[in-house]
């Protein structure tokens, strides 16, 4: 196909613009659409990097663009991936502070986290260890406290 001859030129074969071509084709199916990639196969870089996190945007600035997409993008894929039976691991996230400072950060993350309206919830030492045997809690020791 002749890129003159077309509706549509997608650049790059990666998650983004594979997802757009589907979306353009379905919205507009007597448009012909053209996908450029650099690469010798699709998903080549970070699409085929990906970690398979679906993120809930705990950390970005509150009513920023990304905090807002992000959420939109997570409910979006969620739902997508129910209605299709496609398989999702919904495990969470477990953040551990390992000294009084990053405790500190914690409480900090956890106000962004519920600004963004993500789902979120603080859990204690025996709860982590619930989720997590391994894991490792910081505390304050009683003359602390």
């Amino acid at each position: 196909m002749n890129i003159e001859n077309c509706d549509f030129v997608v650049i790059g074969a990666g998650i983004t613009g594979l997802f757009l071509a589907k979306n353009l084709a379905e919205k507009y199916p007597n448009k012909k659409i053209i996908i450029i990639e650099k690469e010798k196969d699709v998903g080549y870089h970070t699409s085929g990097r990906n970690s398979g996190v679906i993120h809930a945007g705990i950390y970005y600035k509150p009513n920023s663009l990304k905090a807002k997409f992000c959420k939109e993008g997570n409910e979006f894929l969620t739902n997508y991936c129910l209605k299709n039976n496609i398989h999702i691991n919904k495990v969470g996230k477990l953040i551990v502070p390992t000294n009084e400072k990053e405790l500190e950060k914690l409480y900090e993350i956890y106000d962004r986290a519920n600004k963004n309206q993500a789902v979120v919830k603080l859990v204690d030492s025996y709860e982590a260890k619930q989720i997590e045997p391994k894991v490792k809690v910081f505390q304050k020791s009683s003359m602390e406290s």
